[in-house]
């Protein structure tokens, strides 16, 4: 039997910056149940653990555990998030990035009731707005789906149609996260395919947090090649060698994306060269 009602799962990396207020974010949820929190700091070089710390000593609420730990190396992000996975004894997890906030008050109240009424999905994702560095709103640059939609697993093999940050998910078996010897930097599409397994991914467009674009996220800092070949092919590479070769069909339409969108390009810039 898991003791929480939910796992708050925080992930940070040099989020000196914005982890007061990531972290205050979460205390302001009305949810009355219980809650393991979980902050890993991935052996960040900055303030990041201080902050942390003296936040979580003066706001802790008292129906909830908290699970602090700061890695004694730089494990990246799938590898921490693997980590807290296996930490995590809630029936539910919440995913928070240690640069993100939650706006609506109202997030784990809501989620946590559909998916304890809805047994028919395994996940509940929200919409978000874009924030800069210093909190103001930006314009709406990617993960905008605006219906009610329920995603299967299918739908979710290209790029993610919504932000980890927003998503609570069962804890299952399946989302026990394979060993991996590279860092894909590919959290959302692996975690958001696998929850996907069994049941489908329940979308609802409210916006009930803030992703943080600053040019300290892998998104701002990814080229269009970057996430081309990150997520469309090391990504899918990944799910067919851990999870099945259903995802094979995936990557060759990937490949031939990438190809269509990069050949003529190479081949031009080799002829400019006067290669061929």
């Amino acid at each position: 039997m898991q003791p929480f009602d939910i796992s708050i799962l925080v992930l940070a990396y040099n989020s000196s910056k914005y982890v007061a207020e990531c972290l205050n974010s979460v205390f302001l949820q009305n949810f009355t149940g219980s809650v393991q929190l979980i902050f890993l700091d991935d052996n960040s070089t900055d303030d990041t653990e201080t902050i942390a710390r003296s936040v979580l000593e003066k706001k802790i609420k008292a129906h909830w555990a908290v699970h602090f730990e700061t890695n004694s190396v730089n494990l990246g992000s799938y590898l921490n998030l693997k980590k807290g996975l296996k930490i995590a004894q809630g029936k539910f997890i919440a995913y928070l990035e240690g640069d993100d906030i939650w706006v609506d008050k109202n997030k784990l109240t809501t989620q946590y009731q559909f998916l304890t009424k809805n047994d028919s999905y395994d996940a509940f994702a929200c919409g978000c707005n874009f924030i800069d560095e210093n909190g103001i709103q930006l314009p709406q640059l990617y993960y905008k789906e605006l219906r009610e939609k329920t995603f299967h697993n299918k739908d979710l093999w290209g790029y993610p149609p919504f932000q980890t940050s927003g998503v609570m998910f069962r804890n299952i078996s399946q989302l026990k996260l394979p060993d991996s010897s590279i860092n894909t930097n590919c959290n959302d599409k692996i975690l958001f395919v696998l929850c996907s397994i069994s049941k489908p991914i329940y979308y609802n467009p409210e916006k009930m947090i803030a992703y943080r674009y600053h040019k300290g996220n892998l998104t701002s800092n990814y080229s269009e090649y970057q996430n081309t070949v990150s997520r469309a092919l090391v990504t899918n590479s990944f799910l067919i060698k851990h999870v099945g070769l259903k995802f094979l069909p995936s990557y060759l339409n990937a490949f031939v994306v990438f190809l269509k969108t990069y050949g003529i390009k190479i081949v031009q810039r080799i002829r400019s060269q006067q290669i061929l």
